[in-house]
């Protein structure tokens, strides 16, 4: 898996758990299949640019935060 869908993935799981929800959570608001998104998390899949999008909407953060070094 590449750097940057590594980061990518720890930013959203740390920023899932300041907001205390779930990967299921984020699926359903974000109207990511589970099972895709559940790839993604896992490095089975790459994210999309605009799933990148969708999710930094769903979590209320600027897209940026998804790329800076949190972790």
């Amino acid at each position: 898996m590449k750097k940057i869908n590594k980061r990518i993935i720890a930013n959203i799981r740390v920023i899932l758990e300041k907001k205390e929800m779930t990967v299921e959570r984020l699926a359903f608001e974000s109207d990511i299949t589970k099972s895709h998104l559940s790839r993604v998390m896992s490095g089975q899949r790459n994210i999309s640019l605009k799933n990148i999008e969708i999710i930094a909407d769903t979590l209320g953060v600027d897209i940026e935060e998804l790329f800076k070094k949190l972790t």
